[in-house]
Parts: C-alpha cells; sequence; structure tokens
C-alpha cells in the first residue's frame, strides 16, 4: 500500500468524532477489545490485561461514560467482535443503572473505578490510628456536601461533583468553604442522606475526592509528600488479594468468551505485572 493512502486512511481516521473513530477501530480489529471510559483509568486496566495472561488485547478509551453508552447502543455496528465494555456508575450508585445496560456492560460496584481500587487496596491502612479519627470527621464534612449534590441530583436539578477538594475545604481547613457553599446555593441536606452518603462513603464520594482526602492527610504525618495518585494506585494494585482485580477478571471472561480458556498468572508473577505498569505509565 502507498504512503499516500496510509496517509490519507489515517487523516479519515483522525477526522472521526471519538465515537466513530472507536467504533471503525473495532469493526477492524482481529482481538478481543475492551472499552473503558477514561485514560486516568489505564493502569488498572493494564494490570487486568496481564492478569488475563494474555497481552493481545485492544483496549480502547471512550472519553467518558456517554461516549462510552453511545459506543454500546450502536454495538450492532460491530456485532460480530468480541468487546467488553467497563463503565462507571458515577451518580446511578444512588439510584438504579438503566436495565438496558445492566446485563451486558460491567459496572463498577462504587461511584467509579477509582473506588473500587480504593477500597479493594486497603488504602486507608497507610494512616495512622490517631489519624483515622479526624481523617473520618473530615469525610463526614465532605459528605455534607455530597448529600446535599445527591439530593438536587434526585430532584433532577443541576449538580456538580466533578470539583477539587481544595475548592470545597481549602488546604489547612477541616470545614466546608462558605463562598464555595454559597456559589452552590448549598443548603443542609436532610440527615437520612447524609447517612446514605457517610454510611457508604468508600462506594459513593467520588473516588478522585477520596484520593485526593488521603494525600491530604498522608503528607500532614511523617510520609511527607511520599504520595501522589499513581504511587496510591501503584500500592493498590499490589494488593495480593485484589478483589477489583478478581471481579473484573471473571467479569471480563464471561463477556469475551475466547478468554475463558486462557491461563490465569500466578501471584509470584505479580511483581513483574507491576513492573509493566511502571514502566509503561512512568511511576517511580
Amino acid at each position: 500500500m502507498s504512503t499516500s493512502i496510509v496517509a490519507a486512511a489515517k487523516k479519515e481516521a483522525d477526522d472521526l468524532c471519538p465515537v466513530d473513530k472507536i467504533i471503525s477501530e473495532l469493526q477492524h480489529s482481529c482481538k478481543p477489545n475492551i472499552v473503558i471510559e477514561g485514560p486516568e483509568d489505564r493502569p488498572i486496566y493494564q494490570r487486568l490485561v496481564a492478569s488475563l495472561g494474555i497481552f493481545d488485547i485492544d483496549y480502547h478509551v471512550a472519553g467518558g461514560r456517554n461516549n462510552l453508552l453511545d459506543i454500546y447502543n450502536r454495538r450492532s455496528e460491530f456485532s460480530r467482535k468480541s468487546v467488553a465494555f467497563i463503565a462507571d456508575k458515577d451518580m446511578w450508585v444512588f439510584t438504579e443503572v438503566p436495565e438496558k445496560y445492566k446485563e451486558n456492560i460491567i459496572f463498577t460496584k462504587g461511584y467509579s473505578i477509582e473506588n473500587d481500587l480504593y477500597v479493594a487496596g486497603n488504602l486507608e491502612n497507610l494512616l495512622d490510628s490517631h489519624q483515622m479519627t479526624e481523617y473520618k470527621k473530615f469525610v463526614k464534612e465532605i459528605c455534607l456536601w455530597k448529600a446535599f449534590e445527591v439530593e438536587q441530583f434526585k430532584a433532577r436539578k443541576k449538580y456538580c461533583v466533578d470539583i477539587h477538594l481544595n475548592q470545597i475545604i481549602p488546604p489547612r481547613c477541616t470545614t466546608l468553604d462558605s463562598e464555595f457553599c454559597h456559589s452552590r446555593g448549598f443548603c443542609s441536606p436532610q440527615p437520612e442522606t447524609c447517612e446514605e452518603v457517610f454510611d457508604n462513603y468508600k462506594h459513593r464520594l467520588r473516588g478522585k475526592i477520596l484520593f485526593d482526602i488521603l494525600i491530604r492527610f498522608l503528607r500532614q504525618s511523617n510520609l511527607g509528600g511520599k504520595y501522589n495518585h499513581r504511587m496510591l494506585f501503584q500500592v493498590a494494585l499490589k494488593e495480593k488479594s485484589n478483589e477489583l482485580l478478581n471481579k473484573l477478571r471473571q467479569e471480563v471472561k464471561k463477556k469475551i468468551p475466547e478468554l475463558e480458556s486462557s491461563p490465569e498468572l500466578e501471584s509470584s508473577s505479580t511483581s513483574g505485572i507491576a513492573k509493566i505498569v511502571s514502566a509503561t505509565y512512568g511511576y517511580a
């Protein structure tokens, strides 16, 4: 094939919208495929692929849940291909996943894949016992704000959860920022909503917020600046009995039948997998 034809084909692919581009990739794929939401999730799914014992898998970043659902809704366009979809529940963690998506999309247990990783990695064990009391107080304050947003969501009003921790509770503070609350039109949520969020905060707060809170507390301890998001991902992924990876592995195998017969890697190989993840994503 001439260079000009290849260049033209590449330009045509680049001109497609993200959804059309991924559908085109799936149509031409000769491998098993996994469609995920965002690039920040790649370390988790790279580890998943490694744990399946098969490295010859294509995975595609949809660029958000809406795009992923659009691709899924057009699956008749690549019906003969082996594809597993993995999506975050997001605010559906407070309601129900729509029936039409329940059966064939693998959804996270918590708000996002970061939540499931946070739980599976037992990351709160990094905190000293004396820190936990203050940590839980801080989390409860964040849950107060989140409960307000949940009530907005359930009332079909405008809500916003994609907000950095420093806006909600600035550094060196422990309570909700008054200017932030004013900008959101914050009013005290119902006690039962607060309980709904706090009683299961590891699954119902946004995963990124959980990691941000943990990092803030770790940096106040003797650990100093040792931990960042990537380091915590790596710590969680190294957890030997990582329930998240075990669950995902089984779910993906159900969606992609040819993986059912693939060998599972022994636990002794986890250090090698960690090196692959580190090399691919530049972990220190």
